[in-house]
């Protein structure tokens, strides 16, 4: 473990560092990945001079990378997860889904509920409305029973609705799942999932 401002998990300091990138104004996935490549590392971005940092993601977020409120807002993000369980698994870490490199522009950092490694075999993601009918959230849980049972992993948001029936089906078949809290713990894990997060064994 990695301790980084006050924050140990999977993904310590590079976690943080990228994260406090991608908080910046204007940058989202295709530039924090252009600043990495440009730089070599989130760490070096958030150094580098000013002048070429703004090049590429324009000059209000040069001048905000060393903007507390915003390193307090991502360590308290990244000390939430830890306190939720779920794990931070970054771009360099051997758990990073090998699909996702493949990505024109993924997404820096993964917030999980499961085992990273069973995202390294077969898959499948079943995503849909939170404010689903009941007949959806059905076919979600049948859905998610139907490839547990296929020794497919199910993975999906852990949200209300046909995110939280699918994950549902797969542990009720006794099966894999893995929840990927793509906008972060605080968003994707309602109150209401709260046993459905401790089914889901990391």
């Amino acid at each position: 473990m990695v301790e980084a401002a006050g924050v140990s998990d999977r993904g310590g300091t590079e976690a943080l560092e990228l994260l406090i990138l991608d908080a910046l104004p204007g940058v989202g996935p295709s530039k924090l990945l252009a600043l990495v490549t440009r730089f070599g590392s989130a760490a070096a971005a958030l150094r580098a001079p000013e002048p070429d940092f703004g090049a590429i993601a324009g000059r209000e977020a040069a001048g905000l990378r060393t903007d507390a409120s915003i390193r307090r807002r991502v360590v308290a993000g990244l000390r939430a997860a830890r306190a939720c369980g779920a794990e931070v698994v970054t771009w360099s870490d051997p758990s990073w889904p090998p699909a996702l490199r493949h990505l024109a522009d993924p997404p820096p950092v993964l917030f999980l509920r499961g085992d990273p490694a069973l995202l390294e075999g077969p898959a499948v993601t079943v995503v849909g409305a939170r404010r689903a009918t009941e007949r959806a959230r059905d076919v979600a849980r049948r859905l998610g029973s139907a490839v547990a049972r296929s020794d497919r992993v199910v993975v999906s948001g852990l949200a209300l609705g046909v995110d939280g029936a699918a994950h549902r089906g797969a542990l009720d078949a006794g099966g894999d799942t893995v929840a990927v809290l793509g906008t972060g713990p605080d968003v994707a894990y309602p109150r209401s999932h709260a046993k459905l997060f401790a089914r889901i064994s990391t």
